[in-house]
């Protein structure tokens, strides 16, 4: 996912000289810069894509796709609304560049840009199409990791419930703010809770009233994986009811 930060956009576009287009590829995507600097402002990367005509074609058109990978994860594609519109030539090119920069990158994740080609005739339909994919840029720093060490249970106060505890540790070099965990008793509706904060290296109790676990229950830190983390596969602990503390 990509958390709730939008990436502002900024963009060039260049008509490549004519003379150039047939030692070309049809077309092409590459990372020109990868930059890093304090503050996420400073934490930018510029794509630049490149496409020749195609006879019968009297428009080239790009459209930009951002996409982000972290946590041993896939790359997957970033929400922006900046890149959403198709960059169109000028009637009539031989070749067409494009150089789209996007800002307020992440650090500890990793960039590519996946551009999409279109060749367009007189009216506007596509004659020909093509994808391909940049380089990628990776931002140095660190994420933080969350995991659910513990749940153990003691009598509620009011007959048939369970006071539980959650100890939930960030693992990770970063700290993680707004964390959130569920806890599911028996199947029934989850119960989540929030905290402001997790630093590196902290261990939280958080603590839930619910119903008497009579056979299983699951503890999942960040359930909507709305943090971006080191790893993404250890947020749950789930099993039979726990011990008595």
């Amino acid at each position: 996912m990509w958390g709730k930060w939008l990436i502002p956009i900024l963009a060039a576009a260049a008509l490549a000289p004519a003379g150039s287009a047939h030692a070309a590829p049809l077309a092409g995507v590459k990372l020109a810069t990868c930059q890093s600097a304090d503050g996420t402002a400073g934490h930018r990367a510029t794509f630049v894509g490149q496409m020749r005509s195609v006879k019968g074609a009297q428009q080239l058109a790009m459209r930009f796709q951002l996409q982000e990978q972290y946590g041993g994860r896939k790359f997957t594609k970033v929400s922006s609304p900046n890149l959403r519109f198709l960059r169109k030539s000028r009637s009539g090119v031989q070749s067409y560049s494009y150089s789209q920069a996007v800002t307020g990158l992440q650090p500890g994740e990793s960039y590519r840009m996946q551009v999409h080609f279109r060749w367009l005739d007189s009216g506007g339909r596509a004659l020909q199409d093509a994808k391909r994919v940049s380089g990628v840029c990776t931002q140095p720093g660190d994420l933080p990791n969350l995991r659910v060490l513990d749940v153990i249970a003691r009598p509620g106060l009011v007959p048939g419930t369970e006071a539980y505890t959650v100890d939930v540790m960030n693992t990770g070099f970063a700290p993680a703010s707004r964390v959130a965990l569920q806890l599911v008793v028996d199947g029934a509706t989850p119960d989540t809770t929030t905290i402001d904060s997790l630093a590196p290296g902290e261990i939280h109790p958080i603590h839930f009233t619910g119903p008497g676990c009579k056979h299983r229950v699951r503890a999942t830190i960040d359930p909507s994986d709305a943090i971006h983390e080191t790893l993404e596969g250890d947020n749950s602990m789930s099993g039979g009811c726990p011990p008595q503390g």
